[in-house]
């Protein structure tokens, strides 16, 4: 059996996934027995003023983090009591020698709040999240009351050295790169700028803000190929760089790419000095079990996925590719060689096959981790992998010019060149941006669309592994070396590399076949992703807290919004009508209807329609209500231009169909619609305030009457404007503001 270790951590890392989701939540053991600890979120409640004592074991600039809490009772006379879950305390502005340090034991007083989870479809769950890292809630306003003598001097030094490089940064610097180069080098995210970091998220190029193995290889194998030149043994040399390499995943928090990496480089330096070969999935395997069997929480995040992930695309998916298209390489040198020779000499040639190569490599990684970036994020930059062939080769030139300008003391001019790589960075960004296609949206993907999709792509992967080669070395189609092909008569012409006719057109035929089915079998696999089963008429009252948004989801593929806005949520554009959107795949709106221009009812649309171009959502219609002729200069109707007409009493059908929907605070309601014809009343109420919806589901349905329009008459008796999606929508330009009377 090949790779034992690897396939004995698969299934250890399968046994604990397993024993994640049949494991009973908040503090009930699996058999159903109650734990003998408890839960933040069983012990204590949301605003309560609590006094905890804790062990800090993380920091940064904006929180640090207790483990081991205890909780004190207002009640002297009840005894404190243990929780299992961590807490995240906010920093404070600190009384010179009294801030927490790392390790020291605090008793701190503050007020507990719980982490917001998820309530609309595609809403990041906040709560999931720290959940995963076993983080129960926060305290905020900390007053710190004690503080234990004893702390770990190696981690708060760490820290010390962390904050002073980090303002070298921004004095060699400015802000925006300086803030940068803290996130690529230190791992610090808290100054981060979030516009960077959006841009490099849409265009595919995020993962270079987090330390990974570029950052690992670069420091690690740089500095241990250094100490071997300078005559160094080889124990001291991987000792010494496994040693530095330890001290900078603490340093920057050892956060799970980090911790990969630095994990796979000591299993190299242990392979080298045992006199072993190295083998990358086999490394992979044993860290990915090791990090689990200690946070099972993992399994959750999208980083432990997207890392390991792209440790699979290349060492799984990425030979089996290149062995798919290369064929018989011998057979490719002679028949390429003269031609690229005569045309650009053999340094081109050279030049050429390495941009295939790391293209062909981009190509696997993004396949690989596809549907992890589509079930997390739900959509992918279309040209990510050629962008990345732009900026990857100057990381380690980047990275190579900000440790000179930190830790070299009058060389802080290095920092010209991080200027203008960042620049670069910058300016590509922005141009793949504008191009069209730029992001494909197709939506969170169902779970058996993931695993036909990965079953698919295993399928190609072994493909590769059985196709008859013969020569030295080489597998026939039945599988095992030595064995003879059918059509090759004597054992010696075999091992001599002799080919029987019949055998050279098998093979020749079957690399052709292989090259016509791997791009077919790519699209396959974006087609089983990009697949929807249709849902039929659905609308959903997405949950704002004080204030109105509804979706309305045609079966015919229309979509439209009514009203999006909230005055107790803030941005709610960004966090949940964009995400929603993506959530469904919906990058195109045919109209939003706002019934008033009150702010709890279109500030999420302003930001909709201010953001629609980063935000890849296209708006083609804007319909307000009747102001009595008199709209604003920014096309909002004026506050006090008058009061909407009422819709004709023989269309409202509520009491006959029913109320559909209840929208609640915390909750989010998506009901199915039945009927082509006739009319559909959604009503939710808050405070006691009826908020009433008449929407004419035929005129709305139909594909040629989709907004009052076309000379006919509307609701209101007035004839609207006729509106061509062809004309105003295709382009992405703004949308056209119409008029309509709110029921």
């Amino acid at each position: 059996m090949k790779r034992p270790l690897f396939w004995a951590c698969l299934c250890l890392i399968a046994v604990i996934a397993l024993k994640g989701a049949f494991q009973a939540p908040g503090g009930v053991s699996a058999r159903g027995g109650p734990e003998q600890t408890q839960t933040a979120r069983t012990a204590l409640k949301d605003r309560q003023e609590v006094t905890v004592t804790g062990r800090v074991y993380q920091k940064d600039a904006r929180y640090f983090y207790l483990n081991s809490i205890v909780v004190h009772q207002a009640d002297d006379l009840q005894p404190p009591f243990p929780i299992t879950d961590n807490l995240i305390v906010e920093q404070q502005e600190w009384e010179p020698g009294r801030e927490p340090l790392w390790g020291s034991v605090v008793t701190l007083r503050g007020t507990f709040r719980f982490f917001s989870a998820a309530s609309n479809p595609g809403e990041f769950d906040t709560d999931a999240y720290y959940r995963s890292l076993e983080i129960g809630g926060r305290l905020t306003g900390a007053c710190l009351l004690a503080r234990s003598a004893e702390y770990s001097r190696i981690r708060e030094a760490l820290f010390r050295q962390r904050e002073r490089w980090e303002e070298r940064l921004y004095r060699i610097l400015p802000p925006k790169e300086a803030s940068i180069m803290a996130t690529i080098l230190l791992g610090e995210k808290a100054g981060l700028d979030s516009g960077i970091r959006e841009l490099y998220q849409r265009n595919g190029i995020a993962h270079i803000l987090s330390i990974s193995g570029l950052h690992i290889t670069l420091i690690g194998s740089g500095l241990y190929r250094l100490l071997r030149r300078m005559g160094a043994p080889l124990g001291a040399a991987a000792v010494c760089g496994g040693g530095i390499l330890i001290l900078y995943g603490m340093m920057t928090g050892m956060g799970i790419s980090v911790c990969r990496a630095v994990g796979m480089y000591l299993l190299r330096m242990l392979a080298e000095l045992t006199g072993r070969t190295y083998d990358l999935l086999t490394a992979a395997g044993l860290m990915g079990a090791l990090m689990l069997w200690e946070h099972p929480g993992y399994l959750g995040q999208s980083g432990f996925y997207l890392s390991y992930g792209s440790v699979l695309g290349v060492g799984v998916t990425y030979p089996a590719f290149r062995r798919l298209l290369a064929g018989d390489g011998q057979r490719a040198r002679r028949g390429a060689g003269p031609r690229w020779k005569r045309f650009c000499g053999e340094q081109m040639r050279e030049y050429g096959g390495r941009l295939l190569q790391s293209l062909l490599a981009g190509l696997s990684i993004t396949l690989t981790t596809l549907p992890v970036q589509l079930w997390f994020y739900y959509e992918v930059p279309t040209y990510s992998v050629f962008l990345n062939l732009l900026v990857l080769p100057f990381m380690s030139l980047l990275m190579i010019a900000g440790l000179i300008a930190v830790l070299v003391p009058g060389l802080g001019l290095a920092g010209t060149a991080d200027w203008l790589l960042l620049t670069g960075y910058e300016f590509l960004c922005r141009r793949f941006d504008r191009l069209p296609f730029h992001t494909w949206n197709p939506g969170r993907p169902e779970g058996w669309q993931v695993a036909l999709y990965y079953g698919l792509l295993l399928g190609i992967v072994g493909l590769s592994g059985i196709r008859r080669r013969d020569g030295e070395g080489r597998k026939c189609r039945k599988g095992r070396e030595g064995r003879k092909c059918r059509k090759v008569r004597k054992e010696r012409e075999c091992r001599e590399g002799r080919k029987c006719r019949e055998a050279k057109k098998c093979r020749e035929g079957s690399g052709v076949l292989c090259r016509l089915l791997l791009p077919a079998g790519w699209l396959l696999l974006l087609g089983i992703l990009a697949f929807r089963v249709p849902q039929g008429n659905v609308v959903t009252f997405l949950d704002v807290g004080q204030g109105d948004g509804i979706c309305l989801q045609t079966g015919t593929g229309e979509v439209y919004l009514f009203d999006g806005g909230s005055s107790s949520r803030s941005q709610v554009g960004k966090y949940v009508l964009e995400p929603f959107l993506k959530y469904y795949g919906l990058s195109h709106v045919d109209a939003v209807f706002l019934s008033h221009p009150d702010a709890d009812h279109i500030n999420g649309v302003a930001e909709l329609l201010r953001n629609r171009e980063e935000w890849g959502i296209t708006v083609d219609c804007l319909v307000l209500p009747r102001t009595g002729g008199k709209l604003g200069e920014d096309g909002r109707p004026h506050p006090r231009g008058g009061k909407g007409g009422a819709a004709p009493g023989k269309d409202r059908v509520c009491a006959r169909r029913g109320l559909l929907a209840d929208r609640q605070r915390g909750l989010s309601v998506s009901a199915s619609l039945r009927g082509d014809e006739g009319s559909v009343v959604a009503a939710g109420c808050q405070r006691g305030i009826p908020v009433l919806f008449h929407l004419l589901w035929g005129k709305l349905a139909a594909p040629h009457r989709r907004c009052p329009g076309g000379g006919r008459e509307t609701p209101d008796g007035g004839a609207g404007r006729e509106w061509d999606r062809e004309r105003h929508g295709a382009e992405g330009g703004p949308p056209r503001v119409a008029k309509f009377h709110a029921a």
